[in-house]
């Protein structure tokens, strides 16, 4: 981020503070693509930042990508390759009946995000209690899988016995 900023100061003759507050008005959701996210609505945005560059470098758009691949490479990558990664961002394709708990369709990622955050999150903190009562009663629950085990060698003996009993006799 440094690297281009400096590089668009230098080459418009703009202050480095004067490109700081016009990167901040004029593309603020692509400031959050340099701290991180939001992509989809970065992703709307990359043609903009590529518009306004070129307008302000007076240069041509294919002139700006290849700065951003020579100059500044990794950010260069997430400007050619955003558009791919968040194409298919609003659309889960094994989610079509995935349901809120009061009902609305899951379908996009961001409401997969608020499903699991205020649906799943919040059922199972209502459970806290359960889980503490289920942990804390004796027997543990960690006594029932061995528990179960020697019931079943018992029923698998008494089984090899009942057949050697039951056996026909050879007369």
């Amino acid at each position: 981020m440094p690297k281009l900023l400096a590089f668009v100061s230098k080459t418009s003759g703009l202050s480095p503070e004067q490109v700081a507050g016009a990167r901040q008005q004029n593309f603020p959701k692509t400031l959050g693509l340099l701290t991180a996210l939001p992509l989809t609505k970065v992703t709307e945005e990359v043609p903009k930042l590529v518009a306004f560059l070129a307008t302000t470098l007076k240069v041509t758009p294919d002139a700006v990508n290849a700065v951003f691949t020579n100059t500044v490479p990794k950010l260069g990558q997430a400007v050619a390759n955003l558009p791919k990664v968040t194409s298919g961002w609003d659309k889960i394709p094994v989610a079509k009946d995935l349901t809120r708990f009061a009902g609305e369709p899951v379908i996009s990622v961001p409401e997969a995000a608020a499903y699991f955050k205020q649906d799943v999150v919040s059922a199972i903190g209502a459970q806290r209690v359960n889980f503490h009562k289920v942990d804390t009663t004796w027997p543990r629950l960690t006594v029932f899988a061995p528990l179960l085990m020697v019931v079943g060698i018992i029923v698998f003996i008494y089984g090899l016995l009942m057949m050697y009993i039951t056996r026909p006799s050879k007369n």
